[in-house]
């Protein structure tokens, strides 16, 4: 059964969540199917303010995501004081149109192994009965959901390569690939030509490699508090682009 409105979001996901009549039934999320289902209702009002008056905090988290030794500036904190602007402050409303919901999940309607997140400052990335999108699934006549992993280095602005801190380094490539080097080393620069340093350092790269992403994300998913470790299975989150119907 299929809903009247398209959404259609862009952002980092999984695409292998275990459900079992429309419960997740995934060993990687805490175990209460009430609990979870709580947690995603959480204010995002709450999570501005975690952000904002936690710097020491969520430096921490986003650090230990990362292989020791790669730079990196946690600026969030930044970029979330000046998109909220005075109205925080005063302690007026949220106003929703200006954050997305944050995540994407209808085991119903969408694709049950399907869990997106969303930038909250992206709102544009999180479309709901869009007239575009509507047209382009030919006015609901294809309207199957759809799921497209994107074969790139991360969404652009936050781009890059970078290694998986419990995965093996590969000989000669440090933490961070070059976007082009790591489309090269898993042949998909040139196709025609294959893996640039063979098959089985291309799979070594898949393994211990992946697209770099955004700061927000990897702060929301750990102050929802979904994944039993959350350390590995943020790891895991993809970009990609996610079309249901609901």
């Amino acid at each position: 059964m299929m809903g009247y409105r398209i959404k259609k979001c862009l952002g980092w996901g999984l695409n292998d969540v275990v459900t079992e009549e429309l419960a997740i039934k995934d060993t990687r999320f805490i175990e209460s199917k009430d609990e979870w289902e709580e947690i995603f209702e959480k204010d995002i009002a709450d999570f501005f303010d975690w952000v904002l008056n936690n710097k020491d905090e969520t430096t921490k988290v986003l650090k230990s995501a990362l292989p020791k030794g790669l730079m990196f500036s946690n600026t969030f904190d930044i970029l979330l004081r000046m998109k909220l602007g005075e109205d925080w402050k005063k302690g007026d409303k949220i106003d929703s149109t200006r954050w997305s919901r944050g995540y994407s999940f209808d085991a119903e309607f969408g694709l049950p192994n399907v869990m997106m997140f969303i930038p909250v400052e992206n709102p544009e990335w999180d479309r709901y009965d869009d007239d575009l999108d509507y047209y382009e699934a030919s006015m609901g006549q294809d309207a199957e959901p759809k799921l497209n992993i994107l074969n790139s280095s991360g969404i652009f602005p936050h781009l890059g390569i970078i290694k998986i801190p419990h995965e093996p380094e590969v000989e000669g490539l440090g933490h961070y690939i070059d976007p082009g080097e790591w489309k090269r080393l898993r042949g998909t620069f040139l196709p025609s030509r294959g893996p640039s340093r063979g098959e089985d350092i291309a799979e070594q790269v898949k393994r211990s490699y992946r697209p770099k992403i955004c700061d927000s994300v990897m702060l929301y998913t750990y102050w929802l508090g979904i994944w039993k470790d959350w350390k590995t299975t943020v790891q895991e989150l993809r970009p990609m682009i996610y079309t249901y119907w609901g």
